[in-house]
């Protein structure tokens, strides 16, 4: 019996633009190997002898992927001048289609590993006039009744009734020579759909074949679904083709592809990357980004140019992924010639969004260390600000011996101290309202650290006497942080929001600013779970802080200082523990779990330290702590095998 076999490959691919500006979705790797080449594989496997790929979008880089295959002499290619839809190619590659008993129908642009030699002999026993591969997928307009497809989008207006089933058409499918009858004669532009319901009127029968629960399935019609072809294929790690090339250097996170002949350099960070082959890649950092010989794409690089227009041109703009933090913002590196900035694109459910806005353009009418913003499109919710690099404190440290880092801590609590000072005299000249860090917020943040935290990732469920005791222990904090004196807080002061820019010190993410307890920022700072760093340096830098407050005539004795910063850290670590869970547990941002051991031993520490001069108890919150720290990696562990099965 002879089996052929037709690869549809000539379409325009427009959802994946740019990306197919520079190659055909068929020609697109997928773990390192052509689509087209793994889709011809698959047919000669299954023993299909003939194959038949029609063209018209950039066919000579089909016929140049198809003249690398090993099958070469048995494909044939059948150029489209003008595209004849889905059902129009077979009429096109007719003869070849018709010198066989069957013929199979695969799509260039689906990824699947389901086998197709079952459906072949599922075809031929029911003698079908076609036999469709489905599952249930995004689009199911396909009407199934007692295992016969009987209606296509509803066309027919077969009624339903208990037996009746909805699927998805998976792009691939068994023909028999018959089904050319409810075809045009001569090649013109056609849809399935049209031959579909006609055989279906006519009595033909049209077979479902149901994929095997498990199978990989992915039609790669956007940027987002190759990108998670990618990574499936990649197993969520990195995959080198033969032949590739990686300095010892490089620094590769996430899931990247490295294709043939392609050399990537020292100094190189790459995350989610697809590199094909020959490509070469200078040090520098690539975020969500298909880096070609002679082009590079963005993942989201359709959306980008659209939103970053702001009324003008964005063709020729570049576009890469800044790392992504806990909040839901996407950050983008903008280069448009030689001059850069960062795009940053939230929607309607941040609620925060025009308090960066307004927040943004009062420190930068201050000088108040924040990015210049230049553009801001709040129907979009987009904005268009300063590029202040790449030199963030937190990676910075990384590379520095005590000497230099107690030089750049200093520089960075002189700058915070400057800026609760500069925001207070601001605030006053604009004679401006601002928001306040108050009771209600700092009672808040206690309940965040006790839901997420210590119910939700640790698993605690304490009785309801324990329960009320702790909520009136961490009540009893924030009211006393809420009696210190206040200062324009940043209110997210950590090692990775904090930039290293040309001498200066620089911040970001910056939305959640208020005025509030001025130790609050230092704390986030000092006893920053990201950095980790040892006791007697966290004390030197609270010392450090305390002189700048006194050379900028910020007075408060010894003593109330340092019962003021223990207050501070405690309310801190709380939100920060409440944050990591909420991170992980909700927003499936998994990775913020390895910060939370070295932050409840930070929240520990302080809370041992605050006994002694505490005028109030905080024995079941000591107990809570714990109790948390006895399960803690277990609970971790536990997170992560859940979050790496789903």
């Amino acid at each position: 019996m002879k089996i052929n076999a037709i690869i549809l490959a000539a379409g325009l691919g427009k959802r994946l633009a740019p990306l197919t500006d520079h190659l055909p979705k068929p020609v697109l790797p997928v773990g390192g190997v052509p689509l087209l080449h793994t889709i011809i594989n698959k047919l000669k496997d299954a023993g299909v002898a003939q194959i038949a790929v029609n063209t018209h979008h950039l066919p000579a880089e089909i016929q140049k992927c198809v003249a690398a295959s090993p099958h070469a002499a048995d494909i044939t290619l059948y150029h489209e001048d003008v595209l004849l839809d889905t059902a129009g190619p077979l009429v096109n590659a007719g003869k070849l289609l018709s010198n066989c008993d069957h013929f199979l129908l695969h799509n260039g642009d689906i990824y699947t590993d389901f086998d197709i030699v079952p459906m072949l002999q599922q075809h031929i026993a029911t003698g079908a006039v076609m036999t469709m591969a489905v599952l249930q997928g995004p689009e199911n307009r396909l009407h199934v009744q007692h295992n016969r497809i009987v209606d296509v989008k509803d066309l027919l207006g077969v009624q339903y009734t208990p037996e009746s089933q909805k699927y998805t058409y998976a792009c691939v499918a068994v023909f028999s020579r018959d089904f050319f009858r409810f075809l045009p004669e001569t090649p013109v532009p056609c849809h399935f759909y049209e031959a579909w319901t006609k055989a279906l009127q006519s009595g033909a029968l049209l077979s479902p074949y149901y994929i095997p629960e498990g199978s990989t399935w992915n039609d790669i019609g956007s940027c987002g679904q190759y990108f998670a072809a990618n990574c499936m294929a990649a197993k969520g790690g990195n995959f080198f083709m033969p032949g590739a090339g990686v300095a010892e250097e490089a620094i590769l996170t996430g899931f990247n592809i490295i294709g043939t002949g392609a050399e990537i350099a020292a100094g190189a960070k790459l995350h989610n990357c697809i590199v094909l082959n020959d490509a070469k890649v200078p040090a520098a950092r690539w975020s969500n980004q298909v880096i070609g010989k002679d082009f590079v794409c963005h993942r989201d690089e359709r959306e980008l140019r659209s939103r970053a227009r702001f009324g003008g041109q964005a063709e020729d703009m570049e576009f890469s992924s800044l790392e992504e933090q806990g909040s839901s913002r996407r950050f983008y590196r903008v280069k448009d010639g030689e001059d850069t900035k960062i795009l940053m694109l939230s929607d309607a459910s941040d609620k925060d969004f025009g308090h960066f806005v307004k927040l943004g353009n009062f420190f930068s009418r201050n000088n108040m260390f924040t990015p210049a913003i230049y553009r801001v499109n709040t129907e979009e919710y987009s904005v268009l600000m300063e590029d202040l690099g790449d030199n963030v404190l937190f990676r910075h440290l990384q590379k520095c011996d005590k000497k230099h880092l107690l030089k750049h801590y200093r520089e960075v609590l002189h700058t915070l101290v400057q800026f609760q000072e500069h925001g207070r005299n601001a605030i006053a000249s604009e004679d401006r309202e601002y928001r306040l860090f108050n009771r209600k917020v700092l009672l808040w943040e206690s309940d965040y650290f006790s839901e997420n935290f210590l119910n939700r990732l640790c698993g605690l469920d304490f009785d309801s006497e324990f329960a009320e005791n702790l909520r009136r222990e961490t009540a009893q904090i924030a009211f006393a942080a809420e009696r210190m004196p206040v200062a324009v807080m940043h209110r997210d002061f950590q090692s990775q929001n904090i930039v290293l820019q040309d001498g200066r010190v620089r911040f970001v993410d910056f939305q959640g600013s208020r005025l509030g307890p001025y130790t609050y920022d230092a704390a986030s700072l000092i006893k920053d779970p990201y950095t980790d760093l040892p006791k007697d340096l966290r004390d030197e830098l609270y010392d450090i802080f305390y002189e700048e407050l006194q050379k900028a005539g910020f007075h408060v004795p010894l003593q109330e200082f340092r019962y003021h910063c223990l207050l501070g850290a405690l309310q801190r670590n709380m939100q920060a523990l409440g944050a990591y869970g909420f991170l992980a547990l909700t927003k499936g941002k998994i990775h913020y779990l390895d910060y939370a051991p070295p932050c409840l031993r930070l929240l520990q520490e302080g809370l041992a330290e605050f006994s002694l001069v505490s005028p109030f108890p905080t024995g079941n919150l000591q107990k809570a702590c714990q109790m948390a720290g006895e399960v803690l990696t277990a609970k971790i562990s536990a997170h992560y095998e859940k979050h790496n099965r789903f």
